[in-house]
C-alpha cells in the first residue's frame, strides 16, 4: 500500500496508553437500523455490523468513536491519544471540511490490513472535494446481485473507499470493501459476532462514546511488566460524555485467570491512569481489572484559556545588590494567591518575592534576596490551580573559568575569571571520564576543594595532576557531576585533523593542525579508513609531525569513513565521511516537488535516491528511473505530487546508500 512498512505507516509502536482508538467515521442517518441479530450498540450498531468479521482477527486492534458526541463538548483532543489512526494515512484521508460523525476501525499492527466503517454528516459524497488524498482513478460503480450497489474509488496509496446507503468503508483492498457490504447486508458476520474477545471487551463499558480494544500482547506488555503475554486477553480504553462538563474515562484489563491478578499488577494498572481529577478506585471482577476516572471539562476549558506565568529570566548576579530580580516573560495576569515560589525546593516568603504585587503576568518581575541566591540554586514558580503549570530555572549556573592543560606535565590548571566573590566552601574542582560526565555513577578520577575557607577572587587558580587527554575537567557547586557544574572543558589531545575530499578525482587529503609550532611523535597519530589503519601513515615520512603535515588517500569511494586518532586510547581528533561537495534546492509548482542540482559535480543518476519527507511520511524516488546519465548542475527532476498546498518539505539525497545532502522547503 505504501513505500514503507505498515508499522512505520501507522506509527503505533507505543503502548495503548499513549495510542488507541479510531480514525474515520460513519455515514448515515441516526435511525439507520442494524441487522436484527447484531448487538445493540446504539448509533454505532450499524457500523459494527459493517466491519466484516472475515477480515478481522484477534491480533488486530479495534476502536469505535462517536465523534459527534465528543465535538459537542470540545473533547476531541482529550481522546486523541486513543486514536489508532492518529499520525497515519487514515487520519488524513478526508478533507478538512468533511465532517465524520462516527467510525469503527480495525487495524493490524504488523500486516497490511485495516478496515474502517464510517458515517459522514453530509451524505452526498464527492471524492474530488471530500478526500484530501490523491486518487488513482475516478469513481466507479460496483453492481451487486444481492444488496445495494456501491460507489468505489481507489487512492494512489492503494487504499480503497466504498460508499453505499449512507455508509462508507475504507480498507486495504477492494475485496475487504466487498466483504464489508456483505456483512452490512446480513450475508456475513460482523466483527462482534466473529471475534469473541472484541465482543466481551466492548460490553464492559457499553455506553461509552469511545471504545478501543487491543488483544495483541506485544502492544501492552511494555506497560504491564508484571503480566506475561500468554496471561493477558485484552486491554480496553473508553470515554463517555457524562454531561457537557464531564468526561468519564474507563480502563479495563482482562487476564486469563483471576490468579494472575496480583498487587503488583493492580499497582501498574493504577499507575497507567495518570489524568484523573479525583481518586481512582480499581475494581477486581474475577479476571477483569476495571476503573473509571472523571475529567472536569469546564476546568480544562478555563485552563486552556489562561497561560500560567513562566519564562523565568534571572538578572545578572551583583554582589552589591540586596535583591536578585527575575523577569517573568510569559503568562496571563494571575493572582499571587494562586502562586508559590520555591527556592531550592522550599517555599519562599511571598512578601519578598511578590513585593506587594497582587497579580503576576508577562513583563513583571519577582525577586529573592541576594543572600539566598547561591550558584545553581533551583527556582520554581508554581501555579497551584487544578491545571496550572510550573516554570523552573536555575540561578547562576554559568561562571567564567579558564582551563589550561599541560600535556607534558599531565596537569590542568583552573583559573577563576569572574568578578562575583564565590563562597569557596561550595566550589569543587574535579576530573571525570567523558562517558561518566552526565551520570556520575562512579567517583571522579580527581577531586579537590581548593578554596575552602576563602572567597576566590579573579585570577585565583587550582591545579590537578595526573590528568590525561579524553577526560573532562569541571568546576562544580556542592557536587562534581555535570548537573552541578558551573564550568567544564574536555581535555583534548594535541592537534586537530581536517579531511578534504575531491569527488572527481576520488582522492582525500588529510591535514594536521598543531599549535605553538611544536612537533609531536608521528607514532601517536594514526589514520583510519572505515575503522582500519590506512595503507599510508605519518610514520612513513618521519618520526615527528608538525603543523600542516598531510597524507593523501587515493581511490576513495563515496561513503568511506576517514578519521585520525591519537594515542593508545585512539582519541579522535578529526573525522569525515567522503561525499561530493554538492548542493540541492527544491522547487514546488502546482503541488509538484522538483529537485534542483544547485552546484557541485555532476553525479550519476543511477546512484542517487531522493527520500521525500512530508507530513511524517517518506517516499523514496530513484533518480535513475527518471534521469538518463548524469544529474548535473542546473538539472531538475520531478519527485512527487503533493496532496495539499505548501506543506513543509525535506528531501534527503543518498549516493549508493550514503547520505550526501539535504534540501528544504518551508519550516519543518
Amino acid at each position: 500500500m505504501c513505500p514503507h512498512s505498515r508499522r512505520a505507516l501507522l506509527g503505533i509502536g507505543t503502548t495503548l496508553v499513549v495510542s488507541a482508538a479510531g480514525c474515520l467515521s460513519d455515514t448515515g442517518s441516526e435511525d439507520d437500523e442494524p441487522p436484527a441479530d447484531s448487538t445493540d450498540d446504539g448509533p454505532l450498531s450499524s457500523l459494527f455490523a459493517t466491519v466484516p468479521g472475515d477480515a478481522v482477527d484477534e491480533s488486530m486492534s479495534l476502536s469505535a468513536i462517536d465523534d459527534s458526541r465528543l465535538r459537542e463538548v470540545g473533547a476531541m483532543e482529550l481522546v486523541g491519544p486513543f486514536d489508532l489512526a492518529r499520525g497515519t494515512l487514515l487520519e488524513d484521508v478526508f478533507a478538512d471540511g468533511m465532517s465524520v460523525t462516527r467510525r469503527v476501525t480495525a487495524l493490524h499492527f504488523e500486516q497490511e490490513s485495516f478496515v474502517m466503517a464510517f458515517r459522514l454528516e453530509d451524505v452526498s459524497f464527492d471524492p474530488e472535494q471530500d478526500l484530501a488524498v490523491t486518487l488513482e482513478d475516478g469513481i466507479t460503480t460496483r453492481r451487486r446481485d444481492d444488496g445495494p450497489d456501491y460507489e468505489l474509488v481507489t487512492l494512489e496509496s492503494g487504499a480503497v473507499i466504498g460508499v453505499a446507503d449512507e455508509i462508507g468503508v475504507v480498507a486495504d483492498a477492494e475485496s475487504t470493501v466487498e466483504a464489508a457490504f456483505d456483512a452490512r447486508n446480513g450475508d456475513a458476520p460482523g466483527v462482534r459476532e466473529a471475534v469473541s474477545s472484541f465482543d466481551d471487551a466492548l460490553a464492559v463499558f457499553p455506553d461509552a462514546d469511545v471504545r478501543t480494544v487491543v488483544t495483541d500482547a506485544d502492544e501492552w506488555s511494555r506497560t504491564y511488566e508484571e503480566l506475561a503475554a500468554e496471561d493477558g486477553e485484552y486491554l480496553l480504553l473508553t470515554a463517555r460524555v457524562r454531561d457537557p462538563d464531564t468526561l468519564e474515562i474507563g480502563h479495563a484489563l482482562s487476564v486469563t485467570d483471576e490468579s494472575v491478578i496480583t498487587d503488583a499488577l493492580i499497582e501498574q494498572f493504577e499507575q497507567s491512569i495518570v489524568d484523573a481529577d479525583e481518586t481512582v478506585d480499581t475494581a477486581v471482577e474475577g479476571s477483569l481489572l476495571k476503573a473509571t476516572e472523571t475529567i472536569d471539562l469546564e476546568s480544562r476549558r478555563r485552563a486552556a484559556a489562561h497561560e500560567s506565568p513562566g519564562g523565568l529570566r534571572p538578572d545578572e548576579l551583583a554582589a552589591g545588590e540586596e535583591f536578585v530580580e527575575i523577569e517573568v516573560t510569559t503568562g496571563d495576569p494571575t493572582p499571587v494567591s494562586e502562586l508559590v515560589l520555591e527556592v531550592d525546593g522550599e517555599p519562599y516568603d511571598e512578601a519578598i518575592w511578590a513585593d506587594g504585587d497582587e497579580e503576576i503576568a508577562a513583563g513583571d518581575t519577582i525577586r529573592i534576596r541576594t543572600a539566598d541566591a547561591e550558584p545553581n540554586v533551583s527556582i520554581a514558580l508554581r501555579h497551584e490551580t487544578e491545571y496550572g503549570t510550573t516554570a523552573e530555572t536555575k540561578l547562576y549556573s554559568e561562571f567564567a573559568f579558564a582551563f589550561d592543560y599541560d600535556l607534558d606535565a599531565r596537569t590542568v590548571t583552573v583559573r577563576y575569571e569572574d568578578e562575583y566573590p564565590l563562597d569557596g566552601d561550595g566550589v569543587v574542582v574535579a576530573v571525570r571520564e567523558n562517558d561518566d560526565l552526565l551520570s556520575g555513577d562512579t567517583d571522579p578520577l580527581k577531586r579537590t576543594r581548593p578554596w575552602t575557607g576563602t572567597e576566590p577572587s579573579t585570577g585565583a587558580t587550582a591545579t590537578l595532576e595526573g590528568v590525561d587527554p579524553g577526560t573532562v575537567a569541571l568546576v562544580g557547586w556542592e557536587g562534581d557531576t555535570f548537573r552541578e557544574a558551573l564550568a567544564w572543558e574536555r581535555i583534548r589531545p594535541p592537534g586537530e585533523a581536517t579531511v578534504d575530499y575531491d569527488y572527481e578525482t576520488r582522492t582525500a587529503t588529510v591535514e594536521l593542525a598543531l599549535e605553538d609550532g611544536r612537533t609531536w611523535p608521528a607514532s601517536e597519530y594514526r589514520l583510519l579508513v572505515d575503522g582500519e589503519p590506512a595503507a599510508t601513515q605519518w610514520t612513513d615520512a618521519g618520526e615527528t609531525v608538525s603543523d600542516g603535515d598531510r597524507l593523501e588517500l587515493e581511490d576513495v569511494s563515496v561513503g568511506t569513513s576517514i578519521e585520525v586518532v591519537w594515542g593508545e586510547d585512539a582519541l579522535r581528533i578529526g573525522s569525515a565521511t567522503a561525499r561530493p561537495d554538492v548542493s540541492f534546492d527544491l522547487a514546488v509548482e502546482e503541488r509538484t516537488v522538483t529537485l534542483v542540482h544547485d552546484g557541485g559535480p555532476a553525479l550519476p543518476a543511477s546512484e542517487l535516491v531522493a527520500t521525500v519527507h512530508v507530513d511524517d511520511e517518506e517516499t523514496d524516488v530513484a533518480l535513475g528511473e527518471r534521469v538518463d546519465g548524469a544529474f548535473a548542475p542546473g538539472d531538475t527532476v520531478a519527485l512527487l505530487d503533493l496532496e495539499r498546498d505548501d506543506p513543509p518539505l525535506k528531501v534527503r539525497v543518498q549516493y549508493d546508500g550514503h547520505h550526501i545532502e539535504d534540501a528544504y522547503d518551508g519550516e519543518l
